[in-house]
């Protein structure tokens, strides 16, 4: 391969300029409420507000100029958007049982979040789970929980692009 083919296949340098920004507000309530079995029932209440935003503005050498460079393009390619969510959330942890045979503790774990996005929709997701001390230096945990990932702000608003891929045929052309 040449000098000249090689500069044409790694451009140089390649920049990309973005941004990414989150703007929060969280109001949480917490404590003790109430006595069962002897021990404190602890809970939390809260509320968030989310906003995230970003934006990419693509390098215009690795939009245009090499057929080994995906999307080709020509011209500075900007992609970015944002999105809101309000949330609101209850978790519980009761005592079921302690200072028993084999049991120092034991208690029942319970949450829920309601989740509000400006981009899609609504979920609520849950959580429930056991904690077991059976001695002061063992604890042992098991958990089940319906979640709900978020997409980022690059999955929410990124162009569809096909990916070719360009390897399949020798560039030099021997087969």
């Amino acid at each position: 391969i040449t000098e000249e083919q090689l500069a044409y296949v790694i451009p140089g340098a390649l920049i990309n300029r973005g941004t990414n920004e989150q703007r929060l507000a969280q109001f949480v309530l917490s404590g003790p409420g109430g006595r069962m079995l002897g021990r404190d029932v602890q809970w939390v209440l809260g509320a968030d507000y989310r906003r995230e935003a970003g934006n990419l503005t693509v390098d215009p050498l690795r939009t245009g100029g090499s057929p080994f460079l995906f999307g080709r393009t020509t011209g500075d390619v900007t992609l970015g958007g944002h999105y809101d969510a309000k949330e609101l959330f209850a978790e519980m942890q009761v005592p079921l049982w302690h200072d028993r045979p084999w049991s120092r503790d034991f208690a029942l774990h319970v949450a829920v979040r309601w989740s509000d996005y400006s981009s899609f929709d609504q979920n609520t997701s849950w959580q429930t789970g056991l904690r077991w001390q059976p001695t002061e230096e063992l604890t042992l945990r098991t958990n089940y929980a319906e979640v709900f990932r978020v997409p980022t702000t690059a999955e929410l608003y990124s162009r569809r692009r096909v990916a070719e891929d360009y390897f399949d045929v020798d560039p030099c052309g021997n087969d």
